[in-house]
């Protein structure tokens, strides 16, 4: 049983692990957004696109 309990817990922690990779991906490329925009000269809809969807990949992968 104890076993059961700690698989339970590393995978908890795994879990949590993996939201703060995908939040912290998130919040710093808040930061350089404008900048990405600027160089590549796209409107900011496409630079959320973007994001949205490397972050849902990132996700998928790490969970």
């Amino acid at each position: 049983m104890s076993e059961q309990f700690n698989k339970g817990k590393q995978l908890i922690v795994a879990i949590i692990l993996g939201i703060l990779t995908y939040w912290l991906f998130a919040q710093s490329f808040l930061n350089i957004a404008p900048h990405v925009q600027r160089f590549y000269h796209v409107d900011m809809s496409i630079v959320n696109i973007a994001v949205s969807l490397t972050s849902l990949l990132t996700g998928v992968f790490i969970v």
